[in-house]
């Protein structure tokens, strides 16, 4: 009994004696080991007391690196240029921009005096206006005027719409624009027209205007 409990003593001390093992060269550090001594209960013989024997465990030690996520960076929109005014447009050659420098629906003003006799007030193709202002003063009306200049007149000169006002018009006064067969009601009224280029004069008699047109020699 005695013999077999002083082998266990002897094989424990040389099992603490043992140097620790160094990694090889080229294989890195070893991880760091914790030794833990766990009994056993080892049976020498029946009734015998048991030895305990310790068990070596290693367990690697983690280290914790926190995680870094770059977010983007955020770019700022750039800034649109601003859109040029109609009187900017009105005094430079036209440009594409300049489309969107007249509105899209023309309202007529509250008075008679708020109205811009001769001002742009849209562009055709794009404007929409009412078809008459009526005031006490007179009737206004926002539409495209024909223009009587150049030979190379600009996209302006050529679509732009002005203001333009008439006196109220009596019953006895020429009809806003008169045509060869329309009903007339003052014999010998003589009503005189004009645009671009050309001259038109309309006579009433026997109830009917009577137009003839005269055109202009073209502007050097």
């Amino acid at each position: 009994m005695l013999e077999k409990t002083s082998g266990w003593g002897l094989a424990w001390a040389c099992l603490a004696c043992q140097p620790a093992q160094s990694p090889g060269p080229g294989t890195g550090t070893a991880p760091s080991a914790s030794v833990t001594a766990v009994p056993v209960a080892t049976s020498t013989s029946a009734g015998g007391a048991a030895s305990a024997a310790p068990i070596a465990s290693a367990t690697p030690i983690a280290s914790a690196v926190p995680a870094v996520s770059a977010a983007p960076a955020m770019s700022a929109a750039p800034i649109p240029p601003p859109r040029p005014s109609m009187q900017a447009c009105a005094q430079t050659m036209f440009i594409p921009d300049c489309s969107e420098a007249f509105p899209e629906k023309v309202t007529c003003p509250a008075k008679f005096a708020d109205v811009q006799v001769g001002a742009y007030c849209g562009l055709a193709g794009r404007t929409s206006a009412p078809s008459a202002c009526r005031y006490a003063e007179g009737t206004c009306k926002c539409k495209q005027v024909g223009y009587c200049g150049g030979v190379a007149p600009t996209i302006l000169q050529q679509m732009g719409m002005r203001w333009v006002c008439a006196a109220p018009r009596a019953p006895t006064d020429c009809p806003e624009q008169a045509a060869p067969g329309k009903h007339c009601s003052t014999a010998g009224q003589v009503c005189d027209y004009g645009s671009c280029g050309s001259a038109t004069q309309c006579s009433c008699a026997a109830g009917k205007y009577q137009c003839m047109t005269r055109v202009m020699p073209t502007p050097p």
